[in-house]
């Protein structure tokens, strides 16, 4: 059995990860816009491993005699003017 601290701890944990996902997922479609295939299969990757995460804590949590909660997600604020910048000069130097 989980004591309420620890299932509380590991459950802004779950959010943190489903977050994390997020933006992955973001950066990924916004690479792919763009024709970036490596980054963004790169970031799909990322994506896919962070949303592994949260899914072992939620299984550890449930298994444990916890409730793992899944709470809403904000839409990921990223400043993707500044990757594309980067991006293309990065590719523009090789």
């Amino acid at each position: 059995m989980l004591s309420k601290i620890i299932e509380e701890a590991l459950n802004k944990q779950v959010t943190v990860e489903a977050s994390s996902s997020q933006v992955y997922l973001a950066m990924a479609s916004w690479a792919e816009t763009l024709g970036f295939e490596g980054v963004a299969t790169f970031m799909y990757a990322h994506s896919d491993e962070e949303r592994e995460h949260m899914l072992k804590l939620i299984k550890f949590i449930n298994e444990r005699g916890g409730h793992a909660k899944v709470s809403q997600l904000d839409a990921p604020q990223l400043n993707l003017d500044l990757s594309k910048k980067c991006l293309k000069v990065y590719f523009s130097t090789k």
